[in-house]
């Protein structure tokens, strides 16, 4: 069982195994970061039964939740929808005020002493800096993480909602060390993410999520490439 469930959602979980344990700030680009934040926040509103996936788009069961101030944000977003949309657009919708969802999360994490705010400006211009407080709690989480995926036959239930997370993210380098154990990741968490599925809704919202992570990543991609291509013209 995936101790980290009771104290800390899918998002916080992320925050805390994408950031660094001897350095400040994240492992991974912030964008990378902010897709993953919208689709732990997506599973967890299907988790607790306020949104439900049907025929690709989603609906919203119940409009308020007590997850969090970041999930209710999400939530009332959607609600303003004057149609059905699809996870993806919801993904990519989302992604654009990430930075808000992940300050409440950073400030959750704050107060239960995992992570410091370090707040400076340069040339008048206010910025921060996030230090992980407890490197241990991410060390642990890795290497459970590891032992779910290497030496296993079996995947833990509570353990799959993350790992699709880094399958939707491509994050394996985050329990992964080097070229060829990345390889063994993506295969081992294909091969196990198949055995055991959650119950259909989880399993088809988990599937959904993925599908409009990647989706997201490779749409920032393209616009990033896009847009350097230009200056460089």
């Amino acid at each position: 069982m995936n101790p980290l469930n009771a104290s800390f959602s899918l998002a916080e979980q992320l925050i805390i195994l994408s950031h660094r344990t001897e350095k400040p700030n994240y492992a991974i680009p912030v964008s990378t970061l902010s897709i993953g934040i919208c689709g732990a926040m997506m599973m967890d509103l299907v988790k607790a039964e306020n949104i439900r996936l049907e025929e690709g788009k989603v609906h919203i069961d119940r409009f308020e939740t007590d997850l969090s101030e970041a999930h209710q944000m999400m939530l009332d977003r959607m609600a303003k929808s004057k149609k059905l949309r699809k996870p993806s657009y919801w993904i990519s919708s989302n992604n654009m005020i990430a930075h808000k969802f992940r300050k409440v999360y950073e400030e959750q994490l704050v107060e239960a002493e995992v992570l410091r705010i370090e707040r400076k400006k340069f040339l008048f211009i206010p910025y921060k800096i996030t230090h992980l407080e407890k490197p241990e709690t991410h060390e642990w989480f890795r290497d459970a993480l590891r032992t779910q995926v290497f030496a296993s036959n079996h995947l833990d239930p509570s353990y799959k909602p993350f790992l699709g997370l880094i399958q939707g993210c491509k994050l394996y380098k985050l329990i992964a060390e080097g070229k060829s154990e990345v390889k063994e990741a993506k295969s081992k968490i294909t091969e196990l993410m198949a055995k055991d599925p959650l119950s259909k809704g989880m399993e088809t919202a988990m599937e959904e999520m993925q599908a409009a992570m990647i989706a997201t990543i490779i749409a920032s991609t393209t616009a990033a490439n896009v847009a350097t291509m230009s200056v460089n013209s």
